[in-house]
């Protein structure tokens, strides 16, 4: 996601910053619809839209604009503006050269969110040692999607521009051998020169290699699992 979330970025109330994008006048980024409930399932199939979809509400509705939000406890934590505005052939617009279309969408960082939703959206949220949540293009898990099933993956972009390909580590994916310069081990001894990082998620805690080509996760010193650094980046196409 870019970080542009225009006007939209004014509505949402974020500790780390908002996260979102902007289209301009007239819109050319993907389908338009004929109603501003069609637009936003449209922008939510062609991934321009994420986040919370089934629990937005409309906080603001006029001829050619309409505001949804995602509100808890009076606090706004995604918006998303849509427009019915000039649009460009190829997008599907009437005779009129009018439609509707996503013209602004801001989020805050997942790990903002209510815990519910953030565990939800397949992101785990690690802390710091003194319990405060970090953003997920700090540090972040996650499960596998279904080419990598049965996987788990550290993604650690911390001293990184946001946007840029985190480090990845990776854990029960051996298959991809070719991805890794060694193993992953399921059940190690903590080795001795391990550096602690300040990171836990639940219980879990982290060191790393010094030299950073491994991670090792786990709740006890004594029984940590090796998880190798990925030479190029693992995941669905």
């Amino acid at each position: 996601m870019d970080a542009d979330p225009g006007a939209a970025g004014q509505v949402v109330d974020c500790h780390f910053g908002a996260l979102g994008r902007t289209n301009p006048s007239p819109y050319n980024n993907g389908e338009v619809g004929d109603s501003a409930d069609e637009a936003l399932r449209l922008a939510v199939k062609e991934s321009q839209f994420d986040g919370v979809v089934d629990d937005l509400v409309v906080a603001k509705d006029e001829p050619d604009r309409r505001l949804y939000v995602y509100q808890r406890g009076g606090r706004n934590y995604q918006a998303a503006i849509f427009r019915h505005g000039p649009a460009t052939k190829g997008t599907g617009v009437g005779e009129d050269g009018l439609a509707w279309w996503l013209e602004s969408y801001a989020r805050c960082d997942i790990a903002e969110f209510p815990d519910e939703r953030a565990e939800a959206s397949g992101w785990q949220v690690w802390t710091d040692s003194s319990g405060q949540r970090q953003p997920i293009h700090v540090i972040n898990s996650h499960e596998g999607a279904v080419c990598v099933e049965g996987a788990r993956f550290l993604e650690i972009g911390e001293g990184r521009p946001m946007g840029d390909v985190p480090v990845q580590y990776a854990a029960n994916a051996s298959q991809f051998h070719n991805f890794f310069d060694e193993p992953y081990k399921p059940h190690i001894t903590l080795p001795q020169d391990a550096v602690a990082s300040p990171y836990r998620h639940g219980a879990e805690r982290l060191w790393f290699s010094p030299d950073r080509r491994c991670a090792y996760v786990g709740t006890d010193p004594a029984d940590v699992a090796l998880w190798p650094k990925t030479t190029q980046h693992l995941g669905c196409a």
